[in-house]
């Protein structure tokens, strides 16, 4: 029976293509320019960024997988950590960045997903973020 659900998740059993399956990692935020306001009070200095984990097909055709994305609690980190903080918390400020200060252009956001939360290695993502 086992095998039988593995087919159904990974489209193996009836595909005669050998199917290698993956872990894809990207950030997700609210749109594609990223900006705060650091002299306004919260919310309007801060942009919520969240990591999602998910399959990826890396080889193979007419490999079928489920279309589903894991929320997980990154590490976050920013180039510029005296005008931009962010939160690790393992809680629902998590990917919260607050802009301190005004930058002098975009501020690179990355979040590093540990093994084990959905992952198969240490994985990392990247976003930007512009505090006026």
């Amino acid at each position: 029976m086992l095998l039988g659900v593995f087919g159904v998740l990974c489209g193996c059993a009836t595909n005669t293509n050998s199917c290698v399956l993956g872990n894809s990692f990207s950030i997700g935020s609210p749109s594609l320019v990223n900006t705060a306001n650091h002299a306004s009070k919260a919310p309007a200095n801060e942009v919520k960024f969240g990591a999602v984990s998910g399959p990826l097909v890396i080889s193979g055709s007419g490999c079928a997988i489920p279309q589903i994305l894991t929320t997980v609690d990154a590490t976050w980190t920013t180039s510029d950590p005296k005008d931009v903080t962010i939160s690790s918390a393992p809680d629902e400020t998590n990917g919260t960045a607050t802009c301190v200060n005004a930058t002098n252009g975009p501020v690179t956001v990355t979040a590093t997903a540990p093994v084990g939360s959905t992952v198969y290695t240490p994985d990392t993502a990247t976003a930007s973020l512009t505090c006026n």
